[in-house]
């Protein structure tokens, strides 16, 4: 893996790209998803599922008693900034069980 000017300041040379990684964390039902379908350049990599009746004792809806889906693996969204700068954006689940994800 060629990490050539990564870690170093200044301005990249031409041609050059720099990338960071953006972790979205919060709790169940804060938005995490909304987010990153708000603020990518793409279409966004989205994994919700239906939450079911086998989820009731585990995912609080308190305060999110409209919620009818809920992250199960990560999504995923980039922002381009300028030509040399992309954000790669990843939004984690909300329920407690994923915390350690954090």
């Amino acid at each position: 893996m060629d990490l050539n000017g990564f870690d170093r300041p200044g301005r990249p040379t031409a041609g050059d790209t720099r990338s960071v990684k953006v972790m979205i964390a919060g709790g169940f039902g804060t938005g995490k998803t909304t987010m990153v379908r708000s603020v990518s350049d793409i279409k966004p990599l989205t994994t919700e599922e239906t939450l079911t009746q086998a989820s009731a004792d585990v995912d609080r809806l308190i305060g999110v008693a409209d919620k009818t889906q809920t992250t199960v693996s990560l999504d995923f969204g980039k922002i381009s900034l300028n030509d040399t700068l992309m954000l790669y954006l990843f939004g984690t689940p909300g329920q407690e069980r994923f915390w350690f994800l954090w």
